[in-house]
């Protein structure tokens, strides 16, 4: 009796994304306190864990439709848009942001004219990518500045910074490449600085790249975008 190939095509997908998943929970959970090797080690892992499946699975789908030229088409299609999306599943290992304070609650009250009866105030001032045009395999430097305050407390805010990114391909089209990864920080309010590099593989598709960053305290939340163009 003849499998449709559609059935095939079904029966591959349940096993790629089982091959997927359960490799990717021997990955070591992203910390800003990793090594220089460890973390490099990750995103090599991490990228080869998820990029294969998308290989694979762009040439076997494209072979079962297309027959020997669709299987290679399938493949190159398929790993390209698999890379992206590996980075943006990887991302965590590739983004080590540090968060530091330039001012405190007076000054920053002082210097928007914040009285308490405002209520609590969540901002994110600027957001910008350093450089914004740059090729496969450097390094961009995101940079920002933001600020909380709250008039019931002058200490101890638990905030929550939050970003993913979204890739758009040759055609124009919105890819969003990982859910939002959250960053909870215990802070003092006031005014925050956060700094640090996104590293961009060799192997990252060319195109346009908007990072989304979002500050959420209590029932509050401010964002800003910033886009990239990766090209060589």
């Amino acid at each position: 009796m003849k499998i449709s190939k559609r059935y095939n095509i079904v029966a591959l997908l349940i096993i790629t994304a089982f091959f997927v998943t359960s490799c990717t929970t021997m990955l070591p959970k992203p910390s800003p306190n990793m090594t220089d090797d460890e973390r490099n080690a990750a995103k090599d892992q991490c990228i080869a864990m998820n990029t294969v499946g998308g290989a694979v699975l762009g040439g076997v789908v494209g072979g079962l439709l297309g027959g020997r030229d669709g299987a290679v088409k399938g493949a190159i299609a398929g790993g390209t848009t698999a890379f992206a999306l590996a980075w943006g599943k990887c991302i965590a290992y590739y983004f080590n942001v540090a968060n530091t304070q330039v001012a405190d609650y007076k000054e920053t009250a002082k210097s928007i004219n914040y009285e308490p009866k405002k209520g609590t105030l969540v901002k994110l001032e600027t957001l910008k990518a350093s450089p914004s045009t740059l090729a496969p395999g450097k390094q961009i430097t995101l940079i920002g500045k933001y600020y909380v305050l709250d008039p019931e407390t002058t200490k101890d805010l638990s905030v929550t910074e939050s970003f993913y990114i979204v890739y758009y391909d040759k055609e124009g089209n919105a890819n969003k490449l990982n859910e939002p990864i959250n960053q909870k920080r215990t802070i003092d309010p006031g005014t925050r600085k956060i700094e640090g590099p996104i590293d961009l593989p060799k192997e990252l598709p060319e195109g346009r790249y908007k990072i989304i960053y979002e500050v959420s305290y209590k029932n509050q939340t401010d964002r800003r975008e910033v886009e990239v163009s990766v090209k060589n």
